[in-house]
């Protein structure tokens, strides 16, 4: 039976991490609405703003590559306040800086904050929670998670619209600094075990252990397919929506806001399941499901009344971010167990270049498969699809060839990447699902607290024992 208790010092340690991840999503997210603003402040032509979005990945990959192992070796709790308030100091300078390049720069530092805060929150929660419990705790601080992606951008682009896009900077800088003083009170010590990575090439030699271990290599494989699935699904569907169903960029936002809304109802569900009927079984179902509907998403009709090509685009969205929701959560609480604890960390920095790698991988085959599926195609296949369109589509009417070839491109475009999106989702529910085959893959992470407990039986102490018997 999965208890829904926890102690005072649990929940202020859920409560806090939930508020670090959900500001450093919103931090990772506000650019998106405000690009325009900012290239306009700065008089580019052409858009350079993505730049600081650049800088900022860049910055959270390096940091992960350094507070994985690092948090193994010296404790999460001084990595995480670290990231914290690099976080804050930086994004305070973020503000008073005015140099285009001066911000892209502090945006690096910015990322480094927030990725190490991101990684050493996970191994934090591994070390706290017991394995059965985890994944309600993780349910909950996932909350956190999606709501600063769902409501971060719209807040951001709320309040740069009044005062200017600058004072978001301060906004963040200001909820980093309130986290990390509540942090420094709130957030218990663990016990930190006396272990050497020894130096650069023990790092190097533990990586290379996880990929010659079954179930890690196989933990780390479904990440980047997770990672691909995610993003190139969530990277071209506006423009799918756009040149298929003339969706407008209001209703495109209120897609995302959708997908968010159900990702935040079953974060805290998806733990309780999570600790119910197993990590490993309920990110396998909800990775099938989230599979089969991006696969059937491109062929949503544009039927009449509410219910119709806005009507259901909604209802998918929502049911997409609930089985997200639902996935989430126990695929975080299965990283942080199955190495063991002294070796969490690293195993956390090692998934996180795979995540990147997924993202790479999705963003560039994504896109080609995206652009160039109608060239590919039969003729015979174009009929039909017309056909489909025509009925299917018939209150948009495209008058000139040009917006009609945009058209068919964009469709058949989805589809393939609908099924290469879908696909990966399919393929890390088959690789989850061959985790689960594995005998002990889920007893890794108890190891240091078995070894821990063997340790205290020492000759010194049954000693000591007879004296007091004695």
């Amino acid at each position: 039976m999965v208890s829904l208790r926890f102690t005072a010092s649990e929940w202020r340690v859920i409560l806090i991490f939930a508020a670090a991840v959900g500001i450093g999503m919103a931090d990772a997210q506000w650019l998106n609405p405000l690009t325009p603003e900012i290239d306009a402040y700065y008089g580019f032509e052409e858009s350079r703003s993505f730049y600081l979005l650049v800088s900022y990945f860049i910055g959270a990959a390096i940091a992960a590559a350094v507070a994985g192992p690092g948090s193994d070796l010296w404790g999460r709790r001084v990595f995480f306040l670290g990231g914290v308030g690099i976080a804050a100091i930086a994004d305070l300078f973020c503000y008073f800086v005015e140099p285009f390049w001066g911000i892209v720069l502090l945006r690096l530092f910015v990322g480094m904050g927030i990725g190490t805060c991101a990684l050493t929150y996970l191994a934090y929660m591994g070390d706290l929670f017991p394995y059965e419990r985890r994944g309600l705790a993780m349910g909950l601080v996932t909350v956190g998670f999606f709501a600063g992606m769902t409501f971060g951008p719209l807040t951001a682009a709320a309040i740069a619209h009044q005062f200017g896009w600058k004072i978001v900077f301060l906004i963040l800088a200001t909820c980093s600094g309130i986290v990390f003083a509540i942090s420094l009170w709130g957030l218990p010590k663990v016990h930190k075990h006396k272990t050497a990575k020894g130096g650069l090439r023990g790092v190097l030699r533990e990586w290379m252990g996880f990929h010659t271990q079954r179930g890690t290599l196989l933990v780390l494989l479904a990440f980047a397919c997770l990672s691909a699935s995610a993003f190139a699904f969530n990277t071209f569907v506006s423009y799918w929506l756009e040149a298929v169903y003339r969706i407008t960029p209001t209703q495109r936002s209120w897609v995302f806001i959708y997908v968010g809304l159900g990702t935040l109802i079953a974060s805290p569900i998806a733990g309780w399941m999570a600790d119910r009927f197993g990590k490993i079984s309920t990110s396998y179902y909800s990775s099938w499901a989230i599979g089969i509907l991006i696969l059937l998403i491109p062929f949503v009709p544009a039927l009449p009344g509410f219910f119709g090509r806005v009507g259901l685009i909604m209802f998918g969205a929502v049911l997409i971010g609930g089985f997200v929701g639902i996935r989430t959560t126990p695929v975080l609480a299965l990283v942080t167990q199955v190495v063991p604890q002294h070796q969490r960390g690293n195993f956390l920095a090692l998934k996180s270049v795979w995540t990147y790698i997924g993202i790479a991988v999705a963003l560039k085959l994504g896109g080609e498969m995206y652009n160039s599926t109608l060239a590919i195609l039969p003729e015979t296949s174009v009929v039909y699809a017309k056909e489909f369109l025509s009925q299917h589509l018939s209150e948009i009417h495209v008058s000139d060839n040009a917006s009609r070839i945009a058209m068919m491109e964009s469709f058949f475009g989805f589809v393939s990447l609908g099924l290469f999106a879908g696909g990966m989702s399919v393929v890390t529910a088959v690789l989850l699902g061959w985790v689960g085959k594995i005998p002990g893959v889920e007893q890794a992470g108890n190891e240091d607290q078995e070894s821990e407990m063997i340790e205290t039986i020492t000759p010194a102490r049954i000693e000591k024992a007879k004296e007091e018997v004695a």
